[in-house]
């Protein structure tokens, strides 16, 4: 009995807490919601989750510290309300009660998102069960607070890192504790969160690796020094001043008219993101990212950015690097953060096959369209596909094996070049109605006149023709135009 082993009975308390908080959240969602009885028993559900992952959590602490008083953790009300959070987080997204969304469970208990997200990733770990979908939500709950939620005003993250700050130079070495550990490991998902959108926009960008790594240096710089310009922002506002800083001082050719159009397409992007900045004051006017960049972001980084681009990048020594002694802001390395990120991956060293993550449509482009998506494209797709993949490297003749596979299963056969090495030679081309025509493959058949027929009649017939170069899709058009200085 963990109630039974504390110093004092946290029971009635926390069953008092539990009460308050419950009525508060039912009160609101019966004003809001049509059937009365569904929220009872959304409720009941919620209250049932918070005191078996409260049990949950108990064993799981007394396995790790081999004790069994815990009465500062049972006294503690914020994670006790955090705990209440993910229950109701978990059984309103299960139940997709929209008028809970996220984060109107954080408005309705006054919780600090910051206190909510060092508590989601013990819940999901605790309960082992827990859907996928559900585990996918709470990655995204995540997200939102660690690129925005937990830098708003009035969030216990600026106090904590205040304080570690003055204990930093006070002493050379902080004493551990929970506040730092928790500090810790909260910046350490910020650092990642920020290097996986430095990657993405980047590659959207085609930036060379050394432009990348110069804007991680500008980030980290923006962490550790410049924190004030997070403070009620977005992170990846931060990520696309400093993208077009760092192009600007580089004299590159990347305006913030390309760069919103790149950002867009990335998944779960929001226009309010580059429309309504915080400027100066929480009183002022919300801006475009422009004004932002123009009277808020330069004026601050002005000089890191010129320090950071004439400093010479060495790969990943520049990324990896840290300003001091390791700590929570010793920032870790951009390789290794983005590693397993969203970016193509190559699966093999001897074929040229990537694997990456959905894309969203409006980033699809005639070539990619074309490309396997498990569960929608046709398994004769698929066969083809491992056909020319299992294909000799370098070999001409693979693509006459899958013609000759798919002929034996009747597909009519195209045309291709010959394999390496052999003589030119004619083949014969069924056409429809049985009528056929001499096709003389000793020449490129697309740098040739009749390029675009033969491209046609090898897709009429299944055949894989030889690639040509696809222009970019064209992207939606910012409606904001570069003027930034």
């Amino acid at each position: 009995d963990f109630f039974g082993a504390s110093h004092h009975t946290p029971a009635e308390p926390i069953k008092q807490r539990l009460q308050e908080q419950c009525e508060r959240v039912e009160e609101h969602l019966c004003k809001v919601m049509e059937i009365s009885c569904d929220v009872e028993d959304l409720i009941l559900l919620s209250r049932k989750l918070y005191y078996k992952m409260l049990l949950a959590f108990l064993q799981a602490e007394q396995q790790r510290l081999n004790v069994n008083d815990f009465s500062k953790l049972l006294s503690n009300g914020a994670f006790h309300c955090s705990l209440l959070a993910c229950c109701m987080e978990a059984v309103f997204a299960a139940n997709s009660v929209d008028e809970a969304a996220f984060p109107a469970v954080l408005d309705l208990l006054d919780l600090h998102a910051f206190d909510f997200a060092k508590v989601i990733e013990s819940f999901v770990k605790t309960e082992p069960r827990l859907p996928h979908h559900l585990r996918a939500h709470f990655a995204d709950v995540e997200a939102k607070i660690l690129e925005s939620l937990a830098w708003a005003d009035g969030s216990p993250l600026h106090g904590l890192m205040s304080e570690y700050d003055a204990a930093s130079e006070a002493a050379a070495s902080p004493r551990p504790n929970r506040a730092k550990v928790a500090l810790e490991q909260f910046i350490k998902k910020v650092w990642y969160l920020a290097a996986v959108r430095i990657q993405e926009i980047c590659t959207r960008l085609l930036l060379p690796s050394f432009l990348v790594h110069q804007v991680w240096n500008c980030l980290k710089l923006v962490l550790k020094q410049c924190r004030h310009l997070l403070s009620g922002r977005h992170i990846d506002q931060i990520v696309m001043c400093t993208v077009y800083g760092v192009c600007k001082v580089n004299q590159r050719s990347v305006t913030f008219r390309h760069i919103i159009e790149q950002y867009k397409r990335q998944p779960k992007a929001s226009p309010k993101v580059f429309r309504e900045v915080r400027m100066v004051n929480k009183s002022d006017k919300p801006q475009d990212i422009i004004c932002f960049y123009n009277q808020v972001y330069i004026p601050a980084m002005k000089e890191h950015l010129m320090e950071v681009v004439s400093k010479p990048t060495s790969g990943e020594g520049a990324a990896g690097s840290s300003d001091g002694p390791g700590g929570v802001m010793a920032s870790p390395s951009l390789t290794r953060l983005t590693r397993g990120s969203a970016s193509p991956q190559r699966v093999s060293a001897q074929r040229d096959v990537y694997v990456s993550q959905p894309r969203t449509p409006s980033s699809m482009t005639p070539r990619t369209k074309t490309l396997y998506a498990f569960g929608d494209t046709p398994a004769a797709k698929l066969q083809t596909i491992n056909l020319q993949l299992n294909r000799t490297p370098g070999s001409d003749a693979g693509a006459m094996h899958v013609l000759h596979q798919m002929r034996s299963s009747g597909t009519s056969p195209a045309p291709q070049p010959s394999a390496a090495g052999q003589s030119p030679s004619e083949e014969e081309a069924s056409e429809p109605g049985g009528r056929k025509r001499s096709l003389n493959l000793s020449q490129d058949p697309i740098s040739n006149g009749g390029g675009r027929s033969m491209r046609r009649r090898l897709e009429s017939l299944g055949g894989a023709a030889p690639e040509r170069s696809d222009s970019q899709a064209s992207g939606e058009a910012s409606d904001m135009g570069d003027n930034s200085s």
